[in-house]
């Protein structure tokens, strides 16, 4: 008989559940990198990409790609001299573009929320994957704390509007994590023809100047925050496999101890048939004999 042995990767696969593997890959892959990880989310069409884009100078969208049909079907990353840029499908897509979303924010050390200011409020499916971190996050004032919330396509709204707009995503927010956050209103096109064109008007217009610096200056003041969430979490998700693997343990031995404890009384009866057969047929030979 031929025993294959499982690999270790294998072995982990079949006994821990997918979604705790894929956040100790999210996890352990910072560690590859001293880099601070910033992950986006938001519906498609949001303007993620195109955000991007602008934070890595990208006038022409090449790192990362932008359309009005779903572009970015699974997270992409692109490394950049001060942090890594991981851009999401969006929520909107598939409920597995959600659920991988969800993990990515998770091995992410800052996550920026994008709202397309056109759509108006925010609708039902972003506030229910608000809704859902709020409520299975960890430690929600920490995922507060690191998140930005920007509102895109600004030059292509009406000022009334889009300050009513604003205020209304601002409380919603704010109704659902119980807590009031920042937000920052950019125009990401305006941007890139500025920076094309070589136009600083049209830089400090788009607001993307601004952002990038509230973001830079983020990383610099909380780089030991960082690191120290980094270690809980990959603490916290060390102590979640090993006690996964200590019940698979704990199961295993009990069923072992089950099957040992069936086969001795197994053995125990037909022990005992055995013992009976003999005496009767020694009964039978006697009773033979005598006659």
């Amino acid at each position: 008989m031929v025993v294959k042995l499982m690999t270790t990767n294998n072995l982990l696969k079949k006994h821990i559940p997918e979604d705790l593997l894929q956040q100790w890959k999210e996890i352990t892959s910072q560690k590859q990198s001293s880099k601070v990880r910033i992950a986006n989310f938001g519906l498609l069409k949001a303007g993620k990409s195109m955000l991007f884009n602008c934070l890595s100078d990208s006038v022409d969208n090449s790192d990362f790609a932008t359309g009005s049909v779903r572009t970015t079907v699974k997270p992409k990353e692109l490394e950049l001299d001060n942090y890594i840029l991981v851009d999401t499908p969006g929520l909107d897509c598939t409920d597995h573009d959600s659920d991988q979303t969800f993990k990515v924010l998770k091995g992410a050390d800052i996550a920026i929320f994008v709202h397309n200011i056109k759509s108006g409020e925010l609708d039902r499916i972003e506030r229910k994957f608000l809704e859902n971190i709020a409520k299975n996050w960890d430690e929600v004032s920490v995922f507060i704390n690191r998140t930005f919330w920007v509102m895109t396509h600004l030059d292509e709204q009406e000022c009334s509007d889009s300050v009513k707009i604003y205020q209304a995503v601002r409380q919603q927010i704010c109704d659902i994590f119980n807590h009031d956050v920042e937000m920052f209103s950019v125009a990401s096109p305006r941007y890139q023809k500025g920076k094309a064109e070589n136009k600083k008007l049209l830089l400090a217009k788009s607001n993307v100047p601004q952002f990038r610096e509230a973001l830079d200056q983020k990383i610099v003041t909380d780089a030991e925050a960082v690191i120290s969430d980094r270690n809980n979490k990959k603490e916290n998700c060390h102590k979640q496999i090993t006690k996964v693997i200590r019940d698979k343990i704990t199961e295993a031995n009990k069923n072992i101890s089950k099957c040992q404890s069936q086969s001795s009384k197994k053995r125990q009866q037909l022990s005992d048939q055995l013992s009976n057969l003999i005496e009767q047929t020694k009964r039978s030979v006697e009773t033979y004999n005598s006659i």
